[in-house]
């Protein structure tokens, strides 16, 4: 890691794989922090049933988020892991690209869909998606997702991916797929084309498996926030209305 190109925006990632459980657990959470504090990202992974959990946790980076748990050492234990860690992994690259330029990229679409994470630090960008055509534009789409200057955090269904063909968008305009869609979910990829709308246009870019998006603004007056204020308010005005 000493070598890492960190100010090409390069991350530095590692894995940590263990069958059992350490000897000295205190200098273990110690060292997993001190890498978390160096910046590196980490990933932990269980094999078989003799291993502590909790361990892994504090290992990882994130806690449970990136921990995994397999029952061997076999190919097909790992298949899922590695599937995970590529859409997690392969994606977390600070890209810049002119206005009118694309970046395409392909990934192998979970049965229980992946989320899509766009910050934008500069720029403004449209992503197009498709589950057949391998460079998606406005017309050979099945879903696209504009910044707005905002981030993008979007969520791509199995329910998206099952949609009819000639479903209309909001807009008007038809999706247009250029092969038939795959039977199996667990079989198919999707494939992403990021568009910069903006002379310069720079971002960071995170997929994850699942619905991970934000289901509520993370700053602002919550609801029950807003009822107090709102019997607050009422209150005094009955205390003056009575004095």
């Amino acid at each position: 890691f000493a070598t890492a190109r960190v100010s090409e925006g390069i991350p530095r990632i590692a894995a940590v794989l263990t069958d059992g459980w350490s000897n000295n657990p205190l200098a273990t959470v110690q060292a997993a922090q001190a890498v978390h504090n160096d910046g590196i990202y980490v990933y932990s992974i269980g094999i078989g049933n003799r291993i502590s959990y909790q361990e892994l946790v504090s290992i990882a980076s994130s806690g449970q988020g990136n921990v995994f748990n397999v029952s061997g050492f076999s190919s097909s234990d790992f298949g899922g892991v590695l599937r995970q860690l590529q859409v997690s992994t392969c994606s977390k690259i600070a890209t810049t690209i002119p206005k009118g330029s694309s970046r395409l990229l392909q990934y192998e679409f979970p049965s229980m869909g992946m989320t899509l994470k766009v910050d934008i630090t500069v720029g403004n960008l449209v992503v197009h998606g498709s589950f057949s055509v391998q460079n998606p534009n406005e017309l050979t789409q099945d879903f696209s997702v504009m910044s707005n200057g905002n981030d993008i955090d979007y969520f791509i269904s199995p329910e998206l991916m099952r949609q009819s063909t000639n479903n209309d968008n909001n807009d008007g305009r038809r999706t247009k797929r250029q092969a038939p869609m795959p039977a199996n979910a667990t079989n198919a990829n999707v494939y992403l084309s990021i568009v910069g709308l903006n002379d310069d246009n720079t971002f960071v870019l995170n997929t994850t498996f699942g619905d991970t998006t934000e289901s509520f603004p993370s700053s602002g007056t919550s609801v029950l926030g807003s009822m107090v204020l709102i019997m607050a308010a009422l209150l005094c005005f009955f205390l003056f209305i009575w004095i």
